[in-house]
């Protein structure tokens, strides 16, 4: 695929969960441009931004009727350089002018995990980017420390991302050598079979995995594998 210049940073953030930018996440309220979580330790946080400041204007672009994705490549950039915000405290008129260095963001693809009872441990899995089967092998690890005897793998509103990765998620529950998922084209050549390559942190342990209209792509292959080799219930 080719990608022009200007979805560069776009495509970083979808494959390494790495951006330059603030550090924020946007949404929009009665058609307004809103804080809706600074990151803790990152630019917006630190240039005093907080939950509910409404962003009127990134340098000289008027926000009024943009969407999410729009703000979104508006704030990203080059990593060290300088971007420009009129701000709208929350709950007041005041408005300023704050100048932010954009930094290097890393996302992660398990934002949370956590005991629910003395034995069931819980995991969040939020995409598929290449770091994904890394953080969540560590994270059961983790959880099976914290004597977890029983995992739920939370994939609600999970889009997909690395095809691999989604075969790697597979190999820490299901015996090496595990056929996942195939391709097939036009061109019989490229057709290919992805079968699990590590060993599993855990083959035994009672899963159950949540998901919802919004879980997608690898998502899905994730679930069609543990339920194909009726390894855990969704």
């Amino acid at each position: 695929n080719y990608i022009p210049e200007e979805d560069i940073e776009e495509y970083k953030t979808l494959t390494t969960g790495e951006y330059g930018g603030i550090g924020a996440v946007i949404g929009k309220r009665n058609d307004k441009v809103i804080i809706s979580m600074p990151y803790k330790g990152f630019p917006a946080q630190k240039a005093g931004l907080e939950i509910g400041d409404e962003i009127l204007k990134i340098e000289s672009v008027d926000l009024k009727g943009k969407n999410t994705g729009d703000v979104s490549k508006l704030l990203k950039g080059q990593i060290n350089t300088p971007v420009k915000l009129t701000i709208r405290k929350g709950g007041s008129q005041e408005i300023k002018e704050v100048s932010i260095l954009r930094e290097k963001i890393k996302l992660n693809d398990v934002p949370y995990l956590g005991m629910v009872t003395k034995e069931v441990g819980y995991i969040k899995l939020i995409d598929f980017r290449l770091s994904a089967s890394k953080e969540l092998k560590n994270g059961i690890i983790e959880l099976k420390k914290q004597d977890a005897q029983k995992i739920i793998l939370d994939l609600r509103d999970n889009p997909g991302g690395v095809l691999t990765e989604a075969v790697n998620v597979v190999s820490i529950f299901l015996p090496k050598g595990s056929e996942v998922v195939n391709t097939k084209g036009r061109i019989t050549e490229l057709n290919k079979i992805y079968s699990t390559l590590n060993s599993p942190v855990d083959s035994e342990m009672p899963l159950a995995i949540l998901v919802d209209g919004q879980s997608a792509s690898s998502s899905e292959i994730v679930c069609g594998s543990i339920q194909d080799y009726d390894r855990g219930v969704l």
